[in-house]
């Protein structure tokens, strides 16, 4: 969830390149987007795999750098501004979108 853990792990694992994108921050997602751009030729796969739940402590909802609601923000806004950013990259090379979900509900 840190700079300095990606790059733990990526040096643990062997190799790779270690990049930092806080999808609770649009400007970070653009930033993110524009950085992987770029750096790579080419994109293969994309996986969309973060979700945030809302916390039943909190008296008002938390919100995004943005403004908007947490959950809504990271787990749709973020996500999908990170896929139109990198879709030219995607689809150059018939890339493909890979996203996991979950019902995040308050019952």
């Amino acid at each position: 969830r840190t700079a300095k853990g990606a790059r733990t792990a990526v040096s643990e694992a062997g190799g790779g390149t270690a990049m930092v994108c806080d999808l609770s921050d649009l400007s970070s997602v653009r930033s993110f987007a524009d950085a992987l751009s770029e750096a790579e030729p080419r994109l293969d796969v994309l996986c969309l795999n973060s979700g945030v739940s809302p916390s039943r402590k909190a008296e008002t909802p938390r919100r995004t750098k943005d403004g908007f609601e947490e959950t809504i923000g990271i787990n749709h806004l973020g996500h999908f501004l990170l896929a139109q950013c990198l879709h030219p990259l995607l689809s150059s090379n018939r890339g493909r979108l890979v996203i996991t979900a979950s019902g995040v509900h308050d019952p």
